[in-house]
């Protein structure tokens, strides 16, 4: 069995105005090719993505609750605009073991937050020179 194989060629003026044939990549080469750039913008997305969420911590901050307060509104005032909303009212909820979401006004709820956690400085840290004051006056 004979395999044939098409070719696409493309006419393009050569250095000297002669025309020369040049062969047209296929659409499968070019899938391949971005399949593969898709792949590693996805993998450098991740990594960030991974590296962005390790310099985080959760904090939880104690609200009393007031007359009409909702989950919604609480989620929205204390946690950050990064934060996808319903995410965060299930923390809520998961975090004050809530069945529900109805709120009574005086009621206490811990509302976790995500605040960046502090990065140790990059340069060595040096001590002042000079007369230091003593302990003992």
């Amino acid at each position: 069995m004979r395999h044939s194989e098409l070719r696409l060629l493309e006419a393009v003026p050569g250095p000297y105005g002669e025309a020369a044939w040049v062969e047209i990549r296929s659409s499968r080469h070019r899938f391949v090719v971005l399949s593969l750039l898709v792949a590693v913008l996805l993998l450098v997305l991740f990594a960030i993505g991974l590296h962005r969420r390790s310099r985080t911590t959760t904090l939880l901050v104690p609200v009393t609750v007031e007359r009409g307060d909702t989950l919604w509104s609480l989620a929205r005032n204390h946690c950050g605009s990064h934060e996808y909303l319903p995410r965060a009212v299930h923390a809520i909820r998961r975090a004050n073991g809530l069945s529900n979401s109805r709120l009574v006004p005086g009621q206490k709820l811990m509302i976790p937050v995500e605040v960046p956690v502090a990065e140790p400085p990059s340069a060595p840290i040096m001590q002042a020179k000079g007369p230091q004051p003593s302990a003992h006056p």
